[in-house]
């Protein structure tokens, strides 16, 4: 996308670029512009700051006459009006650069800027005559805008519409006052009481935030009754704009009984004709489809904190079968989750401080396994640097089996909205279906400050640099500082993604000796806890066994209860089990054989439930609540794969944190508003490359695959185009060639390293959101329909994460 409109911008920016406060003044200067703008801006402020080792030779190119001019050991060829210029613009950038090149090379009496001026003479001409032309009447058919080849939809999982009321869809001739006293004609999509959808010629300088006067020329006055001014204030709070037409959401301003009546009786007349319109609930659908989607795969472990006396806990955090290996590496000898002494209060506070200029953070960590027992091992760059041991770490670290590097991304949590949209009308809502005791978490929710999103990218090709790495002197005793502490910590409470998985029943703390039949073989434990379908048991030894088997269970307490030994034995799906194979989650299989077991459990439950302490079940909600923040806070970029026909593309982009500067990297080059250029990762069979062979050999319950890229974005000097080449890592064979492509990119613009995780999706559950997916098929079955075949079209989620800084300390480039 050009940047010429903003280079009035760019001049005044450009004279700071030097001062310690330049990151203070750019964003002041930018505030008015998008992201992407704002993105595309300060790349330009970069290139142009760029040395440059060109030399200038104007000669046959200005209307003047050309001599040698000396500049820091470079020739040039430059007439009086250039080397005045050179002089000028030296003194603006400091030294010889790529502004200053483009500046001279492009004074006023250049032939080619002179050819430029004439240019626009006649592209201005063309442009009144086109004018003159489509002064008639603008037409109000929508003619739908063609997607330009490999664009994505940009689609936000955190976003939802709220309605204070129902709206039905219908067509009425309006008349809008502007606020510059100018009306249009135009047409309601749908109405309200309080809201409405307005339809109007695109070429009105409307914005969100202003306010329509809006004449509702059809609708008849109450009989009987004071005439009311039908000419309403309206707040604009929403525009969408399809070539020759806008569409605009207002809300109304002042409230008035008789208006509200006279509005009341209309839609009550049209309510029997026309049919209720449920674009907000398509929204939503949409929102918890893609965000189920993307909750199921997302590679990385969230952690959400809360703050107490300064200090940082870990309460929550959301696993799912993709990063379930995170959780699996930081369980130590005794089964204790360690992951919390990875992100201790301390290491939290200082890493915050520094979140403004870096915004990531790497963590790189070790086990190392001494007389049975297993020891960890981490430390940030920060912390290297201060100790000195950087070098020490790295190279003895990377030679451990445990070796791990890991991307922290912190985001404080503020003024978050912790409720969930309710988009069904209320006489369709349900009564809220959460028990008093489980309020406890929803309102645990509001005391959460910091939600952490910790990613493995630790590569296998990038173990190997890091054992390459010389240090100066072999002291590892001194890397015992980094060796976490043994002391007990708060337990962090692991919240399932899937939908199905949650639980539907409480589940009680008793203890009682179990004993499980499994190949043959005996093994003994007891429960940890139980409830009337699943139970948790630790064993006393290690059992062979794995998610989804089959095992017999003998329950020795179901015998004493019932009087016959025979009902003593279940049988139990494995849900889960710990990488020692001795903590189990269990959920019961129900036949003919086993059908008295839930009716004996839920006997002893009852008989006992005075003495027995309850798991209370988080509500349905707190799962939603969570990964609706996780999706507002990531600072990945998450992209939705779809196929059509024998086909796959990108189809959409999730946009996360609001400034995430991936999806700045896809955006900026976008010829389309709302959409993301996908171009650098899809064209010339990067695609294949990259995506579809990949996910063409994996299932749903496959891992994910990862991939490593280059992206150089850059702008050619004769062009203000942005352009990009993007490199798969395996292209490179030394590490001399990463480094001298990594050097390049870096000095002609901006360099991305981007890890991509495929992964194969499952179907979609549409339990999850039955009740409005029902609502919305009974008003409008087409696009319900054509909302479930998007979604059932999706076939695999790539998560992409910026590595750039973990590469360049990769091949000590920093």
């Amino acid at each position: 996308m050009p940047v010429d409109t903003d280079h009035a911008l760019i001049s005044s920016i450009i004279p700071y670029f030097h001062d310690q406060d330049f990151n203070q003044r750019f964003e002041d200067l930018t505030l008015q512009l998008s992201k992407s703008r704002r993105f595309l801006v300060k790349m330009e402020v970069n290139r142009l700051y760029s040395e440059c080792s060109r030399a200038i030779d104007l000669r046959g190119r200005v209307d003047g006459e050309c001599r040698e001019f000396q500049f820091e050991g470079l020739t040039h060829h430059l007439d009086d009006l250039a080397i005045e210029t050179f002089n000028e613009a030296i003194s603006v950038y400091s030294k010889y650069t790529t502004g200053v090149f483009e500046e001279v090379s492009q004074t006023k009496n250049s032939y080619r800027e002179q050819q430029d001026d004439v240019d626009q003479l006649r592209r201005e001409s063309i442009e009144e005559a086109a004018k003159q032309k489509r002064r008639t009447p603008a037409k109000m058919e929508s003619v739908t805008a063609q997607v330009p080849v490999h664009h994505a939809k940009i689609i936000d999982l955190a976003q939802f519409h709220l309605r204070k009321e129902e709206r039905i869809n219908t067509l009425s001739p309006v008349t809008v006052r502007l606020a510059n006293g100018r009306t249009a004609n135009g047409i309601t999509s749908n109405l309200s009481v309080h809201g409405a959808k307005v339809k109007l010629a695109s070429q009105h300088a409307i914005r969100v935030g202003d306010t329509l006067y809006v004449k509702h020329n059809e609708i008849e006055q109450l009989p009987d009754s004071e005439p009311v001014n039908l000419e309403l204030a309206y707040t604009v709070l929403n525009i969408q704009t399809k070539n020759e037409a806008s569409w605009y959401q207002l809300e109304r301003q002042h409230l008035d009984e008789k208006i509200d009546s006279v509005l009341q009786a209309h839609l009550k007349i049209q309510k029997n004709q026309v049919t209720t319109d449920v674009e907000h609930v398509i929204d939503m659908l949409t929102t918890f489809g893609y965000q189920q989607l993307y909750s199921s795969k997302f590679v990385g472990l969230p952690i959400f904190f809360s703050q107490n006396d300064d200090q940082y806990h870990a309460e929550y955090a959301l696993c799912n079968p993709a990063n379930r290996h995170i959780i699996n590496y930081w369980q130590s000898s005794n089964n204790i989750l360690r992951v919390t002494g990875l992100l201790r209060s301390k290491r939290l506070t200082r890493i915050l401080k520094l979140l403004q200029s870096k915004p990531n953070q790497l963590l790189y960590c070790f086990t190392h396994i001494a007389k049975g027992k297993k020891y960890f091992y981490s430390a940030t760059d920060y912390e290297l640097k201060h100790t000195g041991l950087t070098d020490l770490f790295m190279q003895f670290g990377a030679k451990k089996e445990g070796w791990r590097v890991y991307q922290l991304q912190l985001a404080p949590i503020t003024d978050h909205q912790w409720r969930l949209p309710n988009v069904l009308p209320k006489h369709l809502t349900a009564k809220d279906s959460a028990k008093p005791e489980q309020h406890q978490y929803l309102e645990s929710l509001s005391e959460l400050d910091l939600m952490g999103y910790l990613i493995d990218i630790t590569s296998e090709q990038g173990r190997s640099f890091y054992q390459q790495r010389q240090p100066k002197k072999n002291e590892l005793a001194k890397l015992k500082v980094f060796c976490h502490s043994d002391t007990a910590q708060a337990g962090l409470k692991l919240i399932d993604t899937n939908y199905q998985s949650l639980r539907q029943e409480d589940r009680f703390n008793y203890q009682t000796p179990v004993i499980i039949h499994h190949n043959k073989q005996t093994f003994k434990g007891s429960t940890v806890d139980f409830s009337v379908h699943g139970m948790q048991i630790l064993m006393k030894q290690s059992v062979p066994i794995t998610a989804s088997d089959i095992i017999k269970l003998e329950f020795p307490l179901l015998a004493k209860v019932s009087g016959n030994p025979e009902l003593a034995f279940l049988q139990y799906q494995v849900m889960r089990a710990t990488p020692d194979g001795k903590q189990l989650n269990l959920k019961i299989e129900i036949n003919d054989e086993t059908e008295h077991g839930p009716k004996l459990i839920y006997k002893i439950i009852k008989n006992n439930k005075r003495k027995l302490t309850a798991q209370i079940a988080p509500p349905a909600d707190f799962n939603k609540l969570l990964k609706t923040l996780h999706c507002e806070k990531n600072d990945t970029l998450p992209i939705i794969i779809s196929k059509k026909g024998n086909t796959y593309k990108v189809s959409h982009l999730v946009q996360t944190r609001e400034e995430n500067r991936l999806l700045n990297l896809f955006s900026a080059q976008s010829t389309m508003l709302g959409y993301g250029d996908t171009a650098c990762i899809a064209k010339n069979n990067l695609f294949n490359q990259i995506f579809a062979n990949s996910l063409k050999k994996i299932s749903p319950t496959s891992p994910a695959v990862s991939q490593e890229i280059y992206i150089q974005l850059s702008t050619p000097a004769d062009s203000h185009d942005y352009h990009t080449s993007t490199r798969l890592f395996e292209e490179f064979e030394t590490k001399e060639d990463h480094q001298a492509f990594i050097t390049l990119a870096k000095q002609q613009g901006e360099f991305f390293a981007i890890r991509i995780y495929i992964s194969r999706t499952n179907k979609v559950d549409y339990k999850a959101f039955s009740r409005e997916l029902i609502y919305a098929a009974k008003q409008s079955s087409f696009k319900t329909r054509q909302l479930q075949a998007q979604l059932d079209s999706v076939i695999g989620i790539a998560e992409m994460t910026d590595i750039s800084e973990e590469v360049l300390q990769r091949f000590d480039l920093i």
